[in-house]
């Protein structure tokens, strides 16, 4: 079994609409199942440094069996 990670950040600052990261996040699942590979998880990751807990980015996981 194969394993990718894909982070996806958050996009455009102040201009950006509220879910043009996760719109991204759904594109790329479409196109990572068309090439026969399975969702495990979306995380959202925060930042650590900041301690207030601002979204760093998502981070997707996919398998695919070898």
């Amino acid at each position: 079994m194969k394993y990718e990670f894909i982070d996806v950040a958050p996009k455009g600052g102040l201009k950006a609409t509220k879910t043009e990261a996760f719109d991204e996040c759904k594109k790329i699942i479409q196109e990572k199942a068309a090439m026969g590979w399975e969702l495990v998880q979306v995380i959202a990751v925060k930042n650590e440094k900041t301690g207030i807990g601002m979204l760093a980015h998502y981070t997707i996981i996919f398998k695919v069996n070898d």
